[in-house]
């Protein structure tokens, strides 16, 4: 959990401050989303896996987590490629959209 959490958070907040920003985000910074990914998404996913077989909390902890990684997984679609262009460029909203996503 907190390996996920960890580099999570290190997508988080640079990603909404690239997409915020006037200009494309610089290649080292995509690459390291893309660093922060590959370990978050495979620790996310083992999250929920266990979440599936063991008692997280109330409710449906693995079946939330799964519809929150599927959500964010839809939403870098967008960003991925957004992140390479200038602002005016970019989907309006996109910004606000990764923060409550990623937030929720």
């Amino acid at each position: 959990m907190f390996i996920a959490l960890q580099y999570s958070l290190a997508e988080r907040g640079p990603t909404m401050i690239a997409l915020e920003a006037k200009g494309p985000a610089s290649p080292q910074l995509t690459a390291q989303f893309a660093a922060s990914r590959a370990k978050s998404i495979p620790a996310i996913e083992a999250l929920i896996a266990a979440c599936g077989q063991i008692r997280c909390a109330d409710g449906d902890v693995a079946g939330n987590l799964r519809r929150l990684a599927d959500a964010v997984a839809a939403l870098r679609v967008k960003a991925d490629p957004a992140l390479k262009q200038p602002l005016e460029a970019r989907p309006a909203n996109l910004s606000k959209d990764w923060y409550n996503t990623l937030l929720a």
